[in-house]
């Protein structure tokens, strides 16, 4: 039985940087960890997310090992190696990356200037999260 060779995507400066962010609210997001063990994560669904955000970090720990630990990266290219979990990580950031661009759009058509550069600086680093995440799913697609 011959095994398939991994599947690899070389992402620009701006998607590794917007794939780091994304993987920074996910160490944010476990920050709920604690509390669900504080108060006993009872029910089926808590304990549910509380494997979904253990599950998550071991994810983004994999895709910082790949990508570099730095909060920005120095080099035109990074090579991410993707699995059936990094794809559905990435997944997950695309359904953020779309609710997050719905919401900064409304910031652009509202506001003061001050309130829509910062808009416009939000979409394009949603933009840069769409297309890395794109990137990568296409990628584990065309050769699943």
């Amino acid at each position: 039985m011959t095994t398939a060779d991994p599947t690899h995507v070389v992402l620009t400066l701006a998607q590794r940087d917007a794939m780091f962010e994304e993987v920074a609210f996910t160490f944010e997001a476990a920050r709920d960890l604690p509390f669900l063990l504080e108060h006993g994560a009872e029910s089926v669904g808590e304990r549910s997310d509380a494997r979904d955000l253990i599950w998550q970090l071991q994810v983004a720990l994999r895709v910082l090992d790949q990508l570099g630990w730095q909060q920005s990266g120095n080099r035109p290219g990074y090579v991410l190696e993707i699995d059936a979990d990094i794809d559905r990580f990435a997944a997950r950031i695309e359904r953020y990356a779309l609710v997050a661009l719905e919401a900064n759009r409304q910031g652009l058509l509202e506001g003061d200037e001050e309130q829509r550069a910062t808009a416009r600086e939000l979409i394009d680093n949603d933009l840069d999260a769409l297309e890395a995440v794109r990137l990568v799913r296409s990628a584990y697609r065309d050769d699943g």
